[in-house]
């Protein structure tokens, strides 16, 4: 970025980039400019990189380049439509990348989750649910957490299982790929990938398919984008939950809007459940009463 501004020696002006015109600045009656190329602070003491590096933002990044791929929540509202459908037709002829793909486009799931492995298996109908697929997986942030106050709680669901439809591409592969597995004498589909290769895959991908994009997809999409879709159909906040490994009703604020559904192009789940309960959070009781009630229609 070059920026043209008087000539002084301000330093904390030169970093700032700020043009500062004043009269006294003349020669025969024209002012003096001069062309100064701002530079990056000195490294990081710890680092031995720019502190503006380090934080993500401010000098030390390229022309024409921001902090780009943190929230993927407001990237997946930009995104069309059916950008799950392109990118699932778009990927290579990898079965088990399109496993992985798989799991996350029908559960949502962590990429740390997906790299410890998720189990898949078939489950006929019993107990009111129709056909689907069983996804058993292994939850990433679990433990114990102190809030403001020093106190301990539980965090996240140690073990969740989301049944879900046949009625799309990405569980008619899985199906396929569990008879595979049952043939070979497994009891199950075991899919697993490493996070940061699934990352670079995906965002490889999205270039294709989106080559004007400045920000591209990644594994947290799916997430927020089934949270989303999920909200926008009314699912109950414990549901969706259950189906994100969360213990309390309260963390899913963090992901998807209800505006950014498209429940329409892809199914809902047909159900989850976790190893734990899920909390109802007085922060969510609080957060109803900003809530506007929705118009009914006159008779």
């Amino acid at each position: 970025m070059v920026a043209i501004r008087p000539k002084r020696r301000d330093l904390k002006s030169q970093r700032a980039g700020i043009i500062l015109p004043s009269a006294a600045w003349k020669n025969g009656g024209r002012r003096r400019f001069r062309l100064i190329v701002p530079r990056a602070p000195p490294p990081h003491p710890s680092r031995g990189r720019p502190r503006a590096q380090a934080s993500g933002r401010g000098w030390g990044w390229p022309v024409g380049e921001a902090n780009m791929g943190k929230n993927k929540r407001r990237l997946t509202g930009r995104l069309p439509v059916n950008w799950r459908q392109l990118i699932w037709d778009s990927l290579p002829p990898s079965r088990r990348l399109r496993s992985a793909v798989a799991v996350l486009q029908l559960s949502g799931c962590r990429p740390e989750e997906l790299q410890k492995g998720v189990v898949v298996r078939f489950e006929p109908a019993v107990e009111g649910y129709p056909i689907g697929l069983e996804l058993t997986i292994l939850g990433a942030k679990v433990g114990r957490i102190r809030d403001s106050k020093g106190i301990e709680h539980d965090r996240g669901q140690e073990r969740r299982s989301i049944l879900v439809s046949l009625d799309s591409p990405a569980a008619q592969h899985l199906l396929d790929e569990f008879d595979v597995a049952m043939k070979s004498g497994a009891e199950y589909l075991h899919v697993s990938y490493h996070r940061k290769s699934l990352s670079n895959r995906l965002s490889e991908v999205s270039r294709i398919v989106f080559p004007r994009r400045r920000e591209h997809i990644s594994a947290y999409c799916y997430r927020h984008q089934i949270t989303s879709d999920h909200k926008a159909a009314g699912v109950a906040r414990e549901t969706i939950a259950a189906m994100l490994g969360q213990l309390s009703d309260y963390s899913q604020g963090s992901y998807g809007r209800p505006r950014n559904g498209r429940s329409a192009t892809q199914p809902l789940v047909l159900g989850a459940f976790a190893t734990n309960p899920v909390k109802r959070s007085k922060k969510t009781d609080r957060l109803q009463h900003f809530k506007k009630p929705k118009k009914t229609p006159a008779p």
